[in-house]
């Protein structure tokens, strides 16, 4: 379980449902935008995987292996959209 960043804690098959209901918390919005300004960095043809590299860089400074900071990074792309 990960206490910091419950959002890893669903499972990979969880419906978009599940992720809309979840409320971000404090640290995972920080992350969030840590993560976005590392994107927003890139030029804007970057590929999927450079996006993933910058998020993963992001990601290991707080505590994430490059898979938990991947799946981060795309689960909380619904927070955008979400008040």
């Amino acid at each position: 379980m990960n206490s910091r960043y419950p959002i890893l804690n669903y499972p990979t098959n969880a419906n978009d449902d599940v992720l809309l209901m979840h409320e971000i918390t404090d640290s995972e919005r920080s992350l969030l935008d840590a993560m976005n300004q590392a994107v927003n960095l890139l030029p804007k043809n970057a590929s999927l995987q450079q996006c993933h590299d910058a998020v993963t860089r992001v990601g290991y400074c707080h505590g994430l292996s490059r898979s938990q900071a991947i799946a981060f990074w795309t689960r909380t792309q619904f927070f955008i959209f979400e008040p």
